[in-house]
């Protein structure tokens, strides 16, 4: 779809956006559904739950990024 465009240029390109993507929803994940949860034990985000968040997206954005890039 890109042609020209190096594999590991699109790979970053995913991953970078995956992890803005992956911050604004652990962001959003803390401030706005966990503190309205009404159980106590899930109205904090513990911070590996959060890391595995951005973790996450991070991959998704990588593979989308080569998917979209060389589809």
């Amino acid at each position: 779809m890109f042609p020209g465009y190096h594999v590991f240029m699109l790979a970053f390109v995913g991953a970078f956006i995956g992890f803005a993507h992956g911050i604004v929803v652990t962001l959003a994940t803390a401030n706005i559904v966990a503190k309205k949860h009404p159980l106590p034990e899930y109205q904090t985000l513990p911070f590996p739950a959060a890391l595995s968040y951005v973790f996450a997206h991070v991959l998704f954005g990588i593979t989308m990024g080569l998917a979209v890039g060389l589809g």
